[in-house]
């Protein structure tokens, strides 16, 4: 039997294609990069678009949580900073998750760019579980520089 053979054309342009045009749409988008060994809990959920449009530090989530919910509170944070809200590192932010939970906020690199990771506590407000310390390390994973000083 012959196969048939499927073009489509460069898979990474139409990746860079589809980038544009949400980025052109909604001002941002997300990418959810998941086993990435490079970042606590092998997560690396994080935002381009936002310093360009809203001269606002990218976000990144380093907890392995559902995708839809990780944008969720992306879309959440991004619309306090379309309000004028500027999140700034070391704080911790109150108005972001439901039911009031601190979101707290660490300065981060990321390949060459600055970003403000979102530390999210579990469902009690706190970091006891060894995978919500683990969003205080700054990458790569081994460096034992915590809190935001990079």
């Amino acid at each position: 039997m012959r196969q048939r053979k499927y073009t489509h054309g460069d898979p990474l342009a139409n990746l860079q294609k589809k980038h544009n045009e949400y980025l052109e749409k909604y001002g941002w988008v997300a990418h959810f990069v998941m086993d990435d060994k490079q970042y606590p809990n092998g997560t690396n959920y994080h935002t381009h678009g936002l310093r360009e449009r809203y001269h606002h530090l990218d976000l990144q989530i380093c907890l392995p949580i559902k995708h839809e919910l990780a944008h969720s509170i992306f879309d959440a944070a991004i619309a306090r900073i379309k309000e004028g809200w500027v999140f700034v590192p070391n704080k911790a932010y109150y108005n972001i998750l439901d039911g009031g939970m601190a979101v707290s906020t660490i300065a981060v690199p990321e390949e060459g760019r600055a970003l403000l990771r979102l530390i999210l506590p579990d469902e009690n407000g706190g970091y006891e579980a060894p995978f919500y310390r683990e969003q205080f390390k700054i990458g790569p994973i081994g460096n034992e520089n915590e809190g935001g000083k990079f």
